[in-house]
């Protein structure tokens, strides 16, 4: 027996105890054209805000985290590339050659350009032979810079800076140059501190120096053996702070630099620690 409508009963005159309730899908029906309430809609945009803030906050943090790795690795590849370029010109510098200025934020050497074996003994303070501006040597060939200087013989800095152990070529010998002959003159005549144990030479170019100046790492070149580091040369880093220290070496110890250095930038720090070693063999 199907459900009568209202009017059906008007007209029947039968009573309302079979009326049909509306059925599951009328009632979806009638739900689904009311919509949702504001307070659901509320709720819903309440829930989506907290979700995009969290989602948010996790996207900010991940890409700051990024930017300071990628900071930090450039950081670190600036200042291992400064430290490299130190390390190398300081391992081909002039036996005993090192010296610290400015509060030992600046150290000078003399880069060597060639080197080799002299075949008689100098004249020097010891044996009393008269003065003389050449010096017989097997061939050798300048392969660094320019030669303007010979250094025999120097077991300090002073010995080199001082002249007892370091004396000035006629004219320079340009990179490149072969002395098949061997034989180098001097500017003057010349009595030596003392002899090398090796009867050994070597040839160098003017003085450079790194030095730390306005918290800035910088590579200067001087014009003579006298030259003091002072001003700014070539930038080498920004954002610098440190020092240098020195072990000086002796005839049977080799020479230390050690290099301790704070490269700074974007609120990242690196500190760099690096010990150069200098055979001493004079």
């Amino acid at each position: 027996m199907g459900c009568e409508t209202r009017e059906e009963r008007r007209e029947t005159g039968s009573s309302a105890i079979g009326e049909c309730s509306p059925s599951p899908i009328s009632r979806l029906t009638s739900h689904a054209q009311q919509g949702f309430t504001l307070i659901e809609l509320i709720t819903v945009i309440v829930l989506l805000a907290i979700i995009a803030s969290i989602g948010s906050s996790f996207v900010v943090s991940s890409t700051e985290s990024y930017q300071q790795v990628q900071s930090r690795a450039k950081l670190v590849n600036k200042s291992r590339q400064a430290m490299e370029r130190m390390t190398r010109q300081l391992r081909g510098a002039v036996p005993n050659s090192m010296q610290l200025f400015a509060a030992n934020t600046c150290i000078k050497f003399l880069p060597m350009a060639s080197g080799g074996f002299y075949l008689n003994p100098v004249p020097d303070n010891a044996n009393g032979a008269a003065a003389s501006n050449s010096i017989a040597s097997a061939p050798y060939r300048v392969d660094f810079g320019s030669a303007r200087y010979a250094v025999i013989g120097a077991l300090i800095n002073t010995d080199i800076y001082g002249g007892g152990a370091s004396a000035t070529l006629t004219s320079p010998l340009a990179e490149g140059t072969s002395q098949g002959g061997g034989g180098i003159a001097l500017s003057s005549n010349q009595i030596w501190t003392r002899n090398s144990i090796e009867r050994r030479f070597f040839l160098a170019d003017n003085p450079q120096a790194f030095c730390v100046v306005g918290n800035a790492l910088h590579f200067l070149q001087g014009n003579s053996l006298g030259w003091t580091p002072s001003g700014t040369g070539t930038l080498m880093a920004q954002q610098v702070t440190g020092n240098f220290a020195l072990q000086a070496g002796t005839e049977s110890r080799s020479t230390i630099v050690d290099i301790d250095l704070n490269f700074t930038e974007g609120g990242e720090t690196v500190n760099l620690q690096q010990q150069v070693t200098i055979r001493n063999v004079p």
